[in-house]
């Protein structure tokens, strides 16, 4: 077991003009050192006393003063002189430990003042009646105190406060976070194994147990947005990025999701942050693309046009997979060509182009991710008879109900 720890906290030299008993090193000889040692035989516990003005080291007497105010099991403030260190000291203690402190002095009508006087104090001096008095009321309510567990703190007392060591709480901060992620992972690697309303049910969970988890509002975000729920969506998706700064997926995504609620302005910007993040995500320069030509066709706004054209071009750089993204760009050409020569030649490359997709559809099992592109292909005004009737003739073989 360790030793108890008592501290004493009382003026160095000055006892003040109203004491009678005037030598600090007398009052620890006679009054406390006799205390541990009847504290110790009690108790059966060794007992250690320690008077702050005893202390011999270096440096500012504060932290190591105000450290007492937490770490020692008991704490004697003698007030005489009402000294104001002491006071202050009192004050430590009183907001920092429930147990166990007490107060004592010379004279009680000069040394208790403020707020102090509504606390029991106990009297002693060098009077031998007095000082055995005074020795064994203080062990008494030493005992008592450790015994009992009372709060006699006036501030605590009337709070739920509790104190714990930073290395304690810093700890227990570990451990719980520790255990809100396992659960986390359980919930989020569930989730990401459904899908529709089981999936947006695991991952609010998910948030519920950790909830400065990226991933996990990213994909609710996305899982809203599937389901058209589009004020979720761009809430969690935003969290994601808030969270994971460096992430140009989330901010791709909070993009999409806030044209989806119809925020074109904010998509655009958000996309435009994803694709300065990543210059070689091609998907975040499609979906910039895809939003600035809404942009422009809603606002006839020739500047949006060009940058939807510039960002298609860009995806098309990195890869040459995505032909809905290589007919919007052809497409963009002919309408921002700005004379006949550059016309022509745009019109051409789109030719050439709805050839490329003819074949790549051929060639497909299952084309039906390719019919929309087909039916946008069809509505270009200036396409020539022959390449339209081919492409209806596709559209037609590979989705029956077209008209």
């Amino acid at each position: 077991m360790e030793p108890l720890r008592i501290f004493v906290a009382m003026p160095g030299t000055d006892l003040g003009q109203h004491a009678t008993w005037t030598n600090p090193e007398q009052i620890k000889k006679y009054l406390y050192e006799p205390v541990r040692a009847e504290l110790a035989q009690r108790l059966d516990r060794e007992v250690t006393l320690l008077v702050e003005r005893d202390r011999q080291e270096s440096g500012p007497i504060h932290r190591s003063m105000f450290n007492e105010a937490v770490a020692a099991e008991v704490y004697i403030a003698d007030l005489t002189s009402a000294n104001a260190n002491v006071y202050l000291e009192v004050g430590a203690r009183w907001a920092l430990r429930d147990n166990v402190t007490i107060l004592l002095c010379q004279d009680h009508r000069y040394d208790v003042l403020f707020n102090v006087a509504a606390n029991r104090v106990l009297t002693y001096s060098q009077h031998p009646d007095e000082l055995d008095r005074a020795r064994d009321t203080l062990v008494n309510m030493i005992v008592n105190g450790l015994t009992r567990g009372h709060v006699d703190s006036p501030i605590r007392d009337s709070s739920d406060l509790i104190t714990v060591a930073r290395e304690e709480h810093e700890a227990l901060v570990a451990e719980v976070a520790r255990l809100r992620a396992e659960r986390g992972d359980e919930f989020f690697t569930a989730a990401m194994s459904t899908s529709g309303v089981d999936r947006i049910d695991l991952l609010r969970r998910t948030i519920a147990v950790n909830p400065v988890r990226a991933d996990a509002h990213g994909e609710l975000g996305m899982a809203c947005r599937a389901a058209g729920n589009h004020g979720d969506a761009v809430t969690h998706l935003a969290t994601a990025v808030l969270r994971a700064p460096d992430s140009s997926r989330w901010r791709r995504e909070l993009g999409l999701a806030q044209a989806s609620a119809g925020d074109l302005d904010a998509a655009t910007a958000s996309l435009r942050a994803a694709v300065a993040h990543d210059p070689a995500d091609a998907d975040s320069h499609g979906a910039l693309g895809d939003v600035c030509r809404q942009k422009a066709r809603a606002h006839h706004d020739h500047t949006c046009l060009a940058e939807a054209r510039d960002a298609y071009r860009a995806a098309n750089q990195i890869t040459s997979d995505n032909t809905t993204w290589l007919v919007h760009e052809a497409h963009l050409d002919v309408l921002l060509s700005g004379n006949e020569t550059e016309r022509a030649t745009a019109v051409a490359g789109f030719h050439d182009l709805s050839r490329y997709v003819k074949y790549l559809i051929s060639r497909k099992p299952d084309p039906s991710n390719q019919v929309e592109l087909l039916r946008f292909m069809l509505t270009i005004e200036w396409l020539p008879g022959d390449v339209a009737h081919a492409l209806r003739a596709l559209v037609a073989k590979h989705d029956p109900d077209a008209t």
